[in-house]
């Protein structure tokens, strides 16, 4: 059943019944049966109808996605709403993420930082430690062979370089410290 947009008149007709003394589960199967009032997912009655249950229900999903699950659940669906293109299951991206755990635990790739997996606002992601997938080569989508983890912070730093690009810093930064030894 597709979700759908509370509107004024279920949160009037639910407030009503709340305030008569109805349960939320009575409500909601009162919700099912009126054609007009169809389609309201348990946990939409719920947070809607119970006290403190808004409240207690974004904390969840707050508590959730600052776990290594939550936080890959939630890069794998950034990545699926990406304009680029993922030619891997959930099952792959996972796996790639178990792999490099293994080879490298927690640290970034590309900084070398201690990964983590709290959430932060979108202001200050640009600090963050965040676990992130970041494509190695921009130019192709998200791949088991184009991705690798590193934090947030490393992976704004890097935008949208080419690898090319990001060789030809690494042969100048070479050049300039050969330099200066």
């Amino acid at each position: 059943m597709a979700k759908r947009i509370i509107t004024e008149k279920d949160e009037a007709y639910m407030i009503k019944r709340r305030a008569e003394g109805a349960s939320y589960h009575t409500i909601e199967k009162e919700l099912k049966a009126d054609p007009e009032l169809t389609s309201l997912d348990h946990s939409t009655v719920h947070r809607h109808v119970v006290p403190g249950a808004r409240e207690k229900h974004a904390a969840a999903v707050k508590k959730s996605k600052s776990t290594e699950k939550g936080a890959l659940m939630q890069i794998w669906t950034h990545m699926k709403k990406s304009e680029y293109e993922v030619e891997m299951t959930k099952e792959q991206f996972v796996n790639a993420w178990e792999e490099q755990k293994k080879e490298t635990g927690y640290a970034c790739r590309l900084g070398g930082g201690t990964m983590d997996f709290k959430q932060t606002t979108h202001k200050e992601r640009h600090l963050s430690n965040r676990i992130s997938a970041d494509r190695i080569d921009n130019t192709k989508g998200y791949t088991v062979e184009n991705i690798w983890f590193v934090t947030t912070k490393e992976n704004l730093k890097k935008g949208s370089c080419t690898l090319r690009i990001m060789e030809l810093n690494l042969e100048e930064k070479k050049k300039r410290e050969a330099k200066l030894n």
